[in-house]
């Protein structure tokens, strides 16, 4: 599974979570998100967050996707 066929990340016109950090969003590169998918997995998956509370969690490590 390529993760960037399953997130887009564009500039949202929807009102950010207080928690998010306000980043501008960038379109990664598939190899950067095939990069940060063991990462995506462990906290979604294994450790069962919700999507907000991953991205909060990527967004703190300087991952702003949305």
């Amino acid at each position: 599974m390529n993760l960037s066929q399953h997130v887009t990340v564009v500039p949202s016109t929807l009102p950010h979570s207080s928690h998010i950090p306000q980043q501008q969003s960038r379109e990664y590169p598939p190899e950067e998100w095939e990069s940060k998918r063991p990462e995506i997995e462990q906290l979604y998956i294994e450790e069962d967050l919700k999507l907000e509370q991953v991205m909060e969690k990527m967004a703190a490590s300087g991952f702003h996707a949305t």
